[in-house]
């Protein structure tokens, strides 16, 4: 339909211009400017809490005294306990604790000799590959933004400690039955300005964004609208000013947004030296020439 249109308008504009021999004549010195598809984006914000990940808790099986404890018992030869607990009642034999994880490493020590535990207390905790993620779930609508699109992250936002930190590897679990939402987790790059583990980043807020592209948006120049109204005069195939009506969206200091009446790639008056009438067949110049002739 858009072509027969313009086919129609350019037969008539040519008609028009024949038609008139002052037109025909006396061409428009115009510069011109082309319509453009701008892709645009939109930036989406998810909020999550930061989590430790590959720390592993060592609990006590029972309650009493810490004793015996040796560290060097976390080399994976070693068959000894990393630590005993002595129950109070005498008549009850001490509980081993012992290293079931292969290259693991002390992360935090909890207990001393001595020190009185309860049953399922924390005494020790190990590392494997530790590392931090950042936890957060987005809407089941808006989960292709997250995986077709770069994430960034920022640390403490709205605070004066505000950092932005690198992102790794992303993964999502299946959202729960009747769920509206996806839970991701995306893993924090660890680097010697930010070792892992760090025990201050576990807990810590953070904010995640990605951009949401947006369907590509006709732009023009500002100067083409016609008299400042939502005409614009289009250089067509044949070098003849059709005056056409736009449909606007958006303006700016400099640009405005088409909603419908171009097409990507039209030619259209954005400068000249005498008012253009529809019809006129167009001299096109550089802006560069029409400054220094003009």
């Amino acid at each position: 339909m858009r072509s027969l249109l313009s086919k129609a308008t350019a037969i008539y504009t040519l008609v028009l211009a024949l038609l008139n021999p002052a037109l025909a004549a006396t061409p428009a010195t115009v510069v011109v400017a082309e319509v453009k598809a701008v892709e645009r984006t939109e930036p989406l914000h998810y909020f999550g809490y930061v989590k430790a990940k590959g720390i592993y808790d060592i609990v006590a099986a029972t309650s009493g005294l810490v004793s015996n404890m040796n560290m060097t018992a976390l080399s994976d030869n070693s068959l000894e306990p990393l630590l005993r607990i002595n129950p109070l009642d005498p008549s009850y034999a001490s509980v081993p604790v012992v290293n079931r994880l292969h290259n693991a490493t002390l992360y935090r020590k909890h207990v001393e000799n001595g020190t009185f535990v309860k049953q399922q207390q924390v005494l020790l905790q190990l590392a494997k590959d530790p590392h931090f993620v950042i936890a957060f779930r987005v809407p089941a609508y808006e989960v292709k933004y997250i995986q077709q699109s770069q994430l960034s992250a920022e640390l403490f936002p709205g605070s004066d400690e505000a950092q932005s930190i690198a992102l790794g590897d992303l993964y999502t679990d299946a959202p729960a039955p009747q769920s509206t939402f996806h839970h991701f987790e995306v893993r924090i790059r660890c680097d010697k300005q930010r070792p892992c583990p760090s025990a201050d980043l576990s807990g810590a807020f953070a904010k995640l964004v990605v951009n949401k592209r947006q369907k590509p948006q006709l732009t023009l120049p500002k100067a083409a609208l016609f008299n400042g109204q939502n005409q614009v005069f289009v250089v067509n195939d044949q070098g003849v000013l059709v005056l056409t009506e736009v449909l606007l969206g958006k303006v700016d200091e400099n640009h405005v947004e088409i909603q419908s009446g171009l097409r990507a790639g039209e030619q259209v008056v954005v400068r000249y030296v005498n008012v253009p009438q529809p019809g006129q067949f167009a001299q096109v110049v550089s802006m560069a020439q029409f400054k220094a002739h003009f």
